[in-house]
């Protein structure tokens, strides 16, 4: 697979996933949201980083691999700021499609940070998990170039001094390498004196086989829309608790000359069909180019509250992503 199709296709998965997340407006406190976070740990107090793990399988044609690809992921990612909100959904319907806006939705719009808004967690964090997972994930401080991780829009390139944990050299040269994430299992995360405790995101079936083979979306739809079928998982209402996973699928284009990364231009969630999965309008279909990216994932959160070194509280946010990728064509 090719660097920069593998850095396009991972960056696919981490810019849905942020968009996944994503309600509110761009001055909504986190207290605020209709949904994402209201009234769990660490709601509306200032970011303190995020935990991200991948499970995640790419087409041949999204990967630019000779087969489908299966990657799995570790990271903690720091912020350097409050997270404010983004693009909201539609509303009273938490079921259909939307269109993202932009530059406004979060994670695609750059949060400016220095070095004093980086929580400094300590040399290391713990990571343990089925099998026997136990592992040290480093910190990793971004060199005079700078370091990017697996979401290379603006806001994740760390500046000099700055830091993530794990990262790309990490992911391949330690141990977790042997590491399959098992979608369900059971995960925790130690930082500093506080061990977190979580379930990765369910399994299921990929609608259309997504994440193997590239997709065909028909080029002429009714006017009913497009049905796209999968097995039911409710989304949250509001307030919800700790450990919800929702579904969704999203739509993107690739990315132009001098874009670091694809563009997301609309998120689907469900339930939308009695029996499961999504109907992407027809104007949605018709508006979209004739190839871009499709994702189908189901994505569980957690949050947190945790006291940095300063004695201050900030929010933790924990993400767990079982999900698929392909390339699709309309005809």
């Amino acid at each position: 697979m090719s660097t920069s199709i593998r850095t396009f296709a991972i960056s696919t998965i981490a810019i849905c996933l942020g968009l996944a997340a994503a309600c509110g407006g761009d001055e909504v406190d986190a207290t605020e949201f209709e949904g994402y976070g209201r009234e769990m740990p660490g709601s509306g107090l200032p970011e303190g980083g995020e935990i991200l793990m991948e499970k995640v399988y790419i087409s041949r044609g999204a990967s630019g691999a000779p087969q489908p690809v299966l990657q799995n992921w570790f990271y903690g990612f720091q912020y350097g700021g409050a997270f404010q909100g983004a693009t909201s959904g539609p509303d009273g319907d938490n079921g259909g499609c939307f269109e993202l806006q932009h530059p406004t939705s979060f994670p695609v719009h750059d949060i400016p940070s220095t070095e004093p808004d980086y929580v400094d967690w300590g040399a290391n964090i713990r990571l343990q998990g089925p099998g026997g997972l136990d592992l040290q994930v480093p910190k990793v401080v971004a060199p005079a170039a700078g370091l990017s991780d697996n979401r290379p829009s603006p806001v994740r390139h760390h500046r000099e001094g700055t830091w993530i944990y794990g990262g790309p050299t990490w992911q391949l040269a330690s141990d977790y390498t042997d590491h399959e994430i098992q979608p369900g299992g059971d995960y925790s995360v130690t930082i500093g004196d506080k061990t977190i405790t979580y379930k990765f995101a369910p399994e299921y079936d990929f609608p259309l086989n997504m994440g193997r083979d590239d997709v065909t979306i028909p080029a002429d739809v009714p006017a009913t829309g497009w049905e796209v079928e999968w097995e039911d998982i409710p989304n949250p209402n509001t307030p919800h608790g700790k450990g919800h996973s929702f579904a969704f699928l999203a739509l993107a284009k690739f990315p132009a000359d001098g874009e670091r990364g694809p563009t997301p231009t609309h998120l689907c969630t469900t339930p939308a069909l009695e029996d499961g999965g999504v109907v992407v309008p027809k104007s949605v279909v018709d508006s979209i180019p004739d190839m871009g990216i499709i994702q189908a994932g189901r994505l569980t959160h957690w949050m947190d509250t945790m006291t940095d070194n300063d004695g201050e509280e900030r929010r933790l946010d924990v993400f767990t992503i079982y999900c698929s990728i392909s390339v699709y064509t309309k005809e």
